[in-house]
């Protein structure tokens, strides 16, 4: 049986503090189970290869008693993606109940991963539509304009998300990937990564998270510190100078930041 969640965040403080916070989460469970604390999707849909080197490293505060090794099985780690294989889209046919086989959750290349916020009216009100996949690079307004052959229904606004990338491999040549700062932020604020909210797992795995992310861009040029994140892989690894590529919880996806 398998429970799914969907959560999105919108935090308050202007640092990667993850204090003061509001948490909006959808949850559905198979069968009318009872729904339990949802927690971060990490990899577990994600079946795509992983890289070397891509688990997390060890910080302070960790709450693993001496002498035992922390469990990090659902850790972020970085990926492996490619252009002939598309990238990772959360939500996407895990909501039709047939996730877990390699490339099923997986965008193209050439197409945005769109996951709608909650509908407010139409046959979806009240509920998350179904993410899906959108053809070429054109964001929100992208998302909006094909939900309906999807059998979708994205809406502009808060909690919807268009992400035409996990890294360089989902854009046009010469691009990079960058994850963007959600419109909806208070002003001053931008997307962060802080430690993650996700209690079932040691601190000593080191995970980090996203916050305030608004979804994901392919653009030309270098990154913008003040509002983007630059997103990279095992086969993108090109980070600016003094950064490497590092695995985090980028709103149900393992996805990896240039960060030093």
């Amino acid at each position: 049986m398998q429970q799914r969640f969907r959560k999105l965040a919108l935090f308050i403080g202007a640092t990667t503090v993850v204090s003061g916070a509001f948490i909006v989460v959808a949850c559905g469970t198979d069968n009318g189970t009872t729904a339990t604390p949802p927690v971060p999707e990490t990899g577990t849909k994600d079946t795509s290869p992983v890289g070397d080197g891509g688990g997390p490293s060890d910080q302070d505060g960790d709450t693993t008693p001496d002498g035992e090794a922390a469990d990090c099985a659902t850790a972020p780690i970085l990926r492996s993606n490619t252009a002939a294989g598309g990238f990772f889209c959360a939500f996407y046919k895990a909501e039709a109940g047939v996730d877990g086989a390699a490339g099923l959750a997986n965008c193209t290349s050439t197409q945005t991963c769109c996951n709608p916020g909650i509908a407010d009216g139409g046959a979806f009100a009240g509920k998350f539509p179904p993410a899906f996949c959108a053809d070429g690079k054109l964001g929100d307004n992208g998302c909006a304009a094909q939900d309906t052959v999807h059998g979708s229904d994205y809406q502009l606004g808060f909690f919807s998300n268009s992400w035409e990338c996990n890294d360089k491999n989902g854009c046009p040549a010469g691009d990079i990937c960058v994850m963007t700062t959600s419109p909806y932020a208070m002003a001053g604020n931008h997307v962060n990564l802080g430690p993650t909210n996700n209690k079932g797992v040691p601190k000593a795995c080191g995970i980090l998270e996203s916050y305030q992310q608004g979804g994901s861009k392919c653009k030309t040029g270098a990154v913008d510190p003040t509002t983007e994140i630059q997103l990279c892989s095992t086969t993108d690894t090109g980070c600016p100078a003094g950064q490497t590529c590092k695995p985090f919880d980028g709103a149900g996806r393992d996805l990896g930041a240039c960060r030093p």
